[in-house]
C-alpha cells in the first residue's frame, strides 16, 4: 500500500517522495487513536488550542506511524510498547533530539541555529535498538521574552524558503501563556532522514521551544532511561 498522496502534500521532507510504508491494522489504529485521546484530553485541560491542532494533525501522526513499521516491521504498541513493538511519545523529548536534557536555550538577536546545524544535522536513526524518527507540526514556547520572528527550515538537504512568524508572535493569546508557532507544512524526520532548523529572534535571552510532534521508536529505545535523561 502506497503512502496516501495528501500526506506529502502536507508534509515537508525534502525530495524524498518514496518511503516503505505499512499502514497500521485496525487493532493498531484503535491503540492509536486511545493514546492520542490521553494526550488530547490533557493538552485540552492546559491549551484548548493545541489540543485542536493536535486532533488535527491525527491521520497525518498516524500515517508517520505506518513509516517507521514499513521500515522496520514492527507491529504498533501505542504508549505501552513491549518487546519487539514500536511507539510513541508526546511531545519530542529534549534527549535525544538535542543531545540536552532540556529545551532551555541561551538565543542572540538575529538568526540562531535551533536545532541542528548545517553538518551536524538532527536526524533519525535506523540502528537496531535505538531506531526512531520525528514527526512535528510546529513549536511550542513555553518559556522566554525573547520573540522568534521567523524560521528557515532544512530537511534532507534540502532548503525551504525563509517563513515569518511575526503574526504568531504579534497576536496576543486569550487563554494560555504557551505559544504556538505552527509550520508552514509538517516536518518528516524518517529514521534515515536528517534536518536542521535555524530561527530569528527580536533579542538575546533564553527561550524553550519545543517540536509540536511525536517521537516515534522501538520499544527498547522507549523503555531505556538513557534514551530520555542523561
Amino acid at each position: 500500500m502506497p503512502i496516501p498522496d495528501w500526506f506529502f502534500e502536507q508534509t515537508w521532507a525534502g525530495k524524498v517522495r518514496e518511503l516503505p510504508y505499512e499502514a497500521l491494522t485496525p487493532d493498531e489504529e484503535a491503540i492509536f487513536d486511545r493514546d492520542m485521546g490521553v494526550i488530547l484530553e490533557v493538552l485540552r485541560k492546559h491549551d484548548p488550542e493545541i489540543a485542536i491542532n493536535v486532533d488535527a494533525a491525527r491521520p497525518w501522526f498516524k500515517v508517520a506511524c505506518g513509516i517507521f513499521k514499513g521500515h522496520f516491521d514492527l507491529p504498533f504498541g501505542g504508549m505501552e510498547t513491549s518487546s519487539g513493538q514500536f511507539g510513541i511519545v508526546y511531545p519530542i523529548p529534549a534527549y535525544p533530539f538535542l543531545a540536552a536534557n532540556s529545551w532551555l536555550k541561551t538565543v542572540t538577536a538575529g538568526w540562531n541555529n535551533l536545532f541542528g546545524a548545517s553538518g551536524s544535522e538532527i536526524a533519525g536513526n535506523s540502528t537496531t535498538g535505538t531506531r526512531r524518527m520525528y514527526a512535528y507540526q510546529g513549536l511550542l514556547s513555553v518559556a522566554g521574552d525573547p520573540k522568534m520572528s521567523a524560521y528557515h527550515l532544512t530537511v534532507n538537504a534540502y532548503t525551504y524558503p525563509v517563513q515569518s512568524t511575526l503574526v504568531h508572535t504579534k497576536i496576543p493569546k486569550k487563554d494560555t501563556w504557551i505559544r504556538s508557532y505552527p509550520f508552514l507544512k509538517r516536518i518528516l524526520v524518517h529514521p534515515t532522514g536528517n534536518h536542521y532548523l535555524r530561527a530569528a529572534f527580536e533579542q538575546e535571552g533564553q527561550v524553550e521551544l519545543i517540536p509540536d510532534g511525536i517521537m516515534i521508536a522501538e520499544h527498547d529505545y522507549l523503555k531505556a532511561e538513557g534514551s530520555f535523561y542523561t
